[in-house]
């Protein structure tokens, strides 16, 4: 396949071990994803696995400076990191029409100066059950281990589709394009946000994350933001993964409990599930009751230590 081309791709799940807030993720994925939790839950942080690995994909991406740009893996390991706190990323995805599914998996460790410097523990790629790539720290050079075969030209050939898929990852963060103070002279100018998101949406077949959409100035348009996801889906099969704390977005009711992810903090970690596990939002859902006030409510912190779910499965 030509890495150049447009590819309708979605991740169908994530596996994270001792990652930021998480100790560990299993968590599968659709089409849509709303993730929604009480702030430093880690939001953002759960869609930072998948920037990272594009990070290194990317053209002239790199392992370290992935790594550097989140200062350093000591901020990226989970501060509860049991004996084993090598960082694990596991992405399974799904591209096109291919029956057979593409798993990249990376396990890195080290990062605390000269003495364990960062390094790649293993790193393995398949494709349904053929196995295209498998490395282990202990089978190579040393120097050969601070970089992924992802970042490596002649290295990636077997699987350039993977590839294309995480370095297109397309990521549009609302805090940040709304950071800048507004001029006075330009209130009445179009809002280019609103615009820019519009465009994201329709433009394009690669997994997209959006963060905070909610804070668009227009409130109308923020309620048919759902829509939008699932017309961009079905029009392009374009993938659409969205952290947010808003009722209006979370109260459309096209909105399945399985499309929403609850990040569930404790003092030790942060649990995730889908809302497909908890009997009251399927409930709320059969009967055509709008799920937003309900899902919000279990991400208030004094809602959240009282929510029990459905067997001790349940949590991810």
């Amino acid at each position: 396949m030509n890495r150049g081309a447009a590819v309708s791709a979605r991740f169908t799940k994530l596996t994270l071990a001792n990652w930021r807030n998480f100790k560990g993720v299993e968590l599968p994925l659709g089409p849509r994803a709303f993730i929604v939790g009480p702030n430093a839950s880690g939001k953002s942080n759960l869609l930072d696995a998948f920037r990272f690995l594009r990070d290194i994909a990317a053209p002239g991406g790199s392992l370290v400076n992935a790594v550097k740009d989140r200062r350093g893996l000591k901020h990226i390991r989970s501060l509860h990191a049991g004996r084993n706190s090598d960082i694990r990323v596991e992405a399974e995805i799904e591209i096109d029409e291919d029956p057979s599914r593409w798993t990249y998996a990376l396990e890195i460790s080290g990062g605390e100066g000269k003495k364990k410097p960062l390094r790649v523990e293993s790193e393995r790629v398949t494709h349904g059950d053929e196995v295209l790539l498998f490395r282990r720290a202990a089978d190579e050079d040393e120097r050969l281990l601070q970089q992924t075969y992802l970042e490596q030209s002649s290295q990636r050939l077997p699987f350039e589709p993977l590839v294309a898929v995480l370095s297109g990852i397309v990521h549009v963060h609302m805090v940040s394009q709304l950071a800048r103070p507004e001029e006075p002279a330009k209130r009445d100018a179009p809002d280019f946000d609103l615009i820019g998101v519009s465009w994201a949406i329709d433009q394009g077949t690669a997994p997209l994350l959006i963060e905070k959409p909610e804070l668009l100035r227009r409130r109308e348009f923020i309620r048919q933001l759902p829509r939008l996801f699932a017309r961009a889906s079905q029009r392009t099969g374009r993938q659409i993964l969205v952290s947010t704390h808003s009722e209006e977005i979370l109260a459309d009711r096209g909105i399945d409990p399985s499309e929403i992810v609850i990040l569930n903090p404790s003092e030790n970690d942060t649990n995730v599930f889908l809302g497909s596990e908890l009997p009251e939002l399927i409930a709320a859902a059969k009967a055509g009751v709008r799920l937003g006030p309900l899902v919000t409510s279990f991400t208030k912190p004094q809602e959240i230590e009282q929510l029990s779910l459905p067997g001790s499965t349940a949590r991810l």
